[in-house]
C-alpha cells in the first residue's frame, strides 16, 4: 500500500509571516556573528596589549566556539537549502521549499539567536 503525505499548503499570510520570521532571525543571526568577530578581535587585541590571562581568556574561548558553532550550522542550513527538492528533481519549473523547511530553520536561528544574547549578558555580567 503507498502512502501519500500531506502537501504542506499554506495562505499567503502564513507563507508572509513565515518569510518574515525567517528575515528577521537571518538578520539577528548575521548582526550577533558580526558583534562576536568585533568582541573576539577587541577582547584578542586586548590581551595581546595588557597580556592578561585572566578571565577574559574563558570569555574569549567561549566566544570562539560560539562563533565556530554558528559558522557551522549556517554552512549546514545552506546547504540544505541548495538541496533540490524531490519535486525539483522531477520538474525544474517553480516549486514549493521542502515542507516546513524555512519555519524549522527559522526556530533553529532563533534558538542559536537566544544562546548568542545569553552568553553575552553573561560575559557582560562577569565584567561588570
Amino acid at each position: 500500500m503507498k502512502t501519500i503525505q500531506p502537501q504542506f499548503i499554506a495562505t499567503k499570510s502564513e507563507a508572509q509571516t513565515i518569510v518574515i520570521n525567517w528575515v528577521c532571525a537571518t538578520e539577528e543571526f548575521h548582526q550577533h556573528y558580526a558583534q562576536i568577530n568585533k568582541v573576539i578581535k577587541g577582547m584578542g587585541q586586548r590581551q595581546a596589549r595588557t597580556g592578561s590571562v585572566s578571565n577574559s581568556r574563558t570569555n574569549l574561548q567561549a566566544l570562539m566556539k560560539l562563533r565556530q558553532y554558528m559558522s557551522d550550522v549556517l554552512t549546514t542550513l545552506l546547504m540544505e537549502m541548495d538541496k533540490p527538492t524531490s519535486a525539483q528533481c522531477s520538474d525544474r519549473s517553480e516549486s514549493p521549499s521542502k515542507p516546513g523547511q524555512i519555519a524549522t530553520h527559522t526556530r533553529l536561528l532563533q534558538d542559536i539567536n537566544r544562546k548568542v544574547g545569553s552568553e553575552f549578558k553573561r560575559i557582560e555580567r562577569a565584567q561588570a
